[in-house]
């Protein structure tokens, strides 16, 4: 499995009154055909183990029962790369 981790700063603050990190995790595999997972995961997350352990935890925290705020998609390359191609489109500054 090829996987890689990135970073954003969540501008519309998660968790009122700071900014956050929210942690993106690409990974890519084939399973009865290629495939393409994103996990969006609340704060910084270094490792796919402290991924997946954030992960196993949601709904632990008495006080923030809905910690870590996360959210994951499985698609095939071919549709990653139209809403990438989407994303470029829209984001591009214009000339």
């Amino acid at each position: 499995m090829e996987e890689k981790i990135l970073y954003l700063q969540d501008r519309y603050m998660l968790r009122q009154g700071t900014w956050t990190c929210v942690t993106v995790r690409v990974q890519r595999w084939y399973y009865r055909g290629p495939r393409v997972k994103l996990t969006f995961l609340e704060g910084y997350h270094k490792t796919s183990e402290e991924i997946d352990k954030a992960v196993s935890e949601y709904g632990k925290n008495p006080h923030f029962p809905d910690y870590p705020k996360h959210f994951e998609i499985i698609c095939s390359p071919e549709d990653m790369l139209d809403l990438v191609k989407t994303l470029v489109k829209i984001c591009e500054t214009e000339k």
